[in-house]
């Protein structure tokens, strides 16, 4: 009577841990196939139902779509810059990182975007990057445009607390890869 008992408590512990074994490898395959990265439109695709949700944008018109270049050094990034006024950009910023090692570049453009045509177009200047040689693109920002396009000189410089402030009140949205 005892092997028998024996026997069952085997059995069982066997079939528990082959159970347990069964739910951790089918965890595993369902985290991998959850971690498969997803596509630039994809992602593109989250972020405007993200700022659908929960931002007062309003993404069925021309907004100021901001887009984010870094590099160890100047000179490329002053290449690019150039090209991308060429095309229509504006310099929203240009500068040495506060850490040091990089410099950073933000170009904007005002224009009506859904996910197809921002994926296309984050992928037709991660082309344009990599033709000057510039080493990351760090994604893109959008806010309304403000009562001072971009496409106009301004009056003044914007500062820093002002920008956080715009930013941080519900018009604005930013994205880094």
């Amino acid at each position: 009577m005892k092997m028998v008992i024996i026997a069952v408590c085997s059995i069982g512990a066997v079939c528990l841990l082959g159970g347990a074994l069964a739910w951790f490898f089918l965890r595993k395959k369902k985290s991998a196939q959850a971690a498969q990265p997803l596509t630039r439109l994809e992602r593109t695709e989250q972020a405007f139902a993200h700022m659908r949700a929960r931002t007062k944008l309003k993404l069925d018109g021309p907004l100021l779509w901001g887009f984010l270049f870094t590099h160890p050094s100047k000179a490329p990034l002053e290449e690019l810059g150039r090209a991308m006024e060429q095309a229509g950009y504006r310099i929203r910023a240009f500068y040495p990182d506060i850490k040091g090692g990089t410099w950073n570049l933000q170009a904007g453009l005002v224009a009506q975007h859904e996910p197809a045509t921002l994926a296309q177009r984050e992928e037709n200047l991660l082309a344009l990057a990599g033709t000057f040689g510039v080493s990351t693109y760090n994604g893109w920002d959008v806010e309304t445009v403000p009562a001072v396009s971009i496409e106009q000189p301004a009056t003044r410089q914007q500062s820093l607390e002002e920008r956080i402030r715009a930013r941080s009140n519900g018009r604005s949205f930013s994205i880094e890869l």
